[in-house]
């Protein structure tokens, strides 16, 4: 059962992806995943591919996002006003984040 529609999905990812540019976070090594595709810092758009063949934790009914550079020192340690503004994004679409790994988190969808 898909939890928000394919279009949803890609617009968050866009969204997410603006921010990360924004505050030049867009590093080598992060990835987003969602829709059966990955949108790639270093290698742009993959498509056909099955994040749960990359990422043990991870949510393909979502987006699950591979974190690298200062945005995982972010995630991991230092939070600040670009996690604040990640988690009211996400929190717009009703979703949480989880991670896996340090290096690796998928969002949820809030109950």
């Amino acid at each position: 059962m898909t939890i928000v529609s394919d279009d949803q999905l890609e617009k968050l990812a866009e969204r997410i992806k603006d921010l990360l540019e924004r505050n030049d976070l867009w590093e080598h090594g992060n990835r987003l995943y969602f829709n059966n595709k990955a949108v790639c810092a270093a290698l742009g758009v993959i498509d056909d591919i099955d994040v749960t063949k990359y990422h043990e934790y991870s949510n393909p009914e979502t987006i699950t996002m591979m974190v690298y550079g200062r945005f995982q020192e972010i995630i991991n340690h230092s939070g600040g006003p670009i996690l604040e503004e990640f988690n009211q994004l996400i929190n717009e679409y009703g979703f949480y984040y989880e991670q896996g790994t340090p290096r690796d988190l998928s969002l949820f969808k809030r109950h």
